[in-house]
């Protein structure tokens, strides 16, 4: 059985169709392309609508929604996490155009935001008297075989504060590890033990605390 857009006015089949309790033959009367360019072009319109509606909900009511958004993060994280990472992995010059295009709107803000990041944690280096040399990077390097010492990875590796700077922790031949750029933005301002599974936490101390 087929069925006539009212928006195309194409006759197409019912599977081509949403479902509706209203509509005729149980189905919406847009057919699913013609409802998805219109979600398209009417997505900055409905998104500012939506803003202008959160903007004028009183202080407490803004509180229980972000409550209530935090507990489904939380209890779904994992789920959420994967999503995001197939979604970039079968997007990857989408989400490459849209951070690209954000940060020439934004580029202002964003050299703020770094600037203060680097005069923060340039503080925390002088309050520990940190002093991190070349020689030391390549020891530590060496130590782990130039990999990840989280997900194996050779390609754009940091030297990480194993126990993190923002705790009082300076950046020594005992206290640095290899991490790769993504394993290392994971990690934050983690502790190891809240970061690294128990083997890897074990190999890791073995290296920088030999008996």
């Amino acid at each position: 059985m087929n069925k006539i857009c009212t928006k195309c006015n194409t006759e197409k089949p019912l599977d081509d169709f949403n479902k509706s309790k209203t509509g005729i033959n149980g189905k919406q009367s847009w057919c699913k392309s013609c409802k998805h360019e219109n979600h398209i072009v009417n997505r900055e319109h409905r998104l500012s609508i939506m803003k202008d509606r959160y903007n004028a909900l009183p202080e407490e009511d803004k509180n229980e929604r972000r409550k209530v958004f935090k507990n489904y993060y939380y209890s779904n994280k994992e789920r959420i996490i994967k999503q995001h990472k197939e979604y970039v992995k079968d997007n990857i010059d989408k989400v490459k155009e849209y951070h690209k295009e954000y940060r020439k709107k934004h580029i202002k803000h964003l050299n703020h935001m770094a600037n203060l990041r680097w005069r923060k944690r340039r503080a925390f280096k002088r309050s520990v008297n940190e002093s991190y040399t070349k020689e030391d990077e390549q020891y530590t390097l060496d130590l782990f075989n130039r990999s990840c010492v989280n997900c194996g990875s050779t390609e754009n590796l940091c030297i990480d504060h194993h126990y993190p700077l923002s705790k009082g922790h300076a950046l020594t031949r005992s206290n640095a590890v290899v991490l790769c750029n993504s394993c290392n933005c994971s990690k934050s301002s983690k502790m190891p033990e809240d970061f690294y599974s128990h083997g890897i936490l074990l190999e890791i101390n073995a290296k920088l605390n030999p008996i």
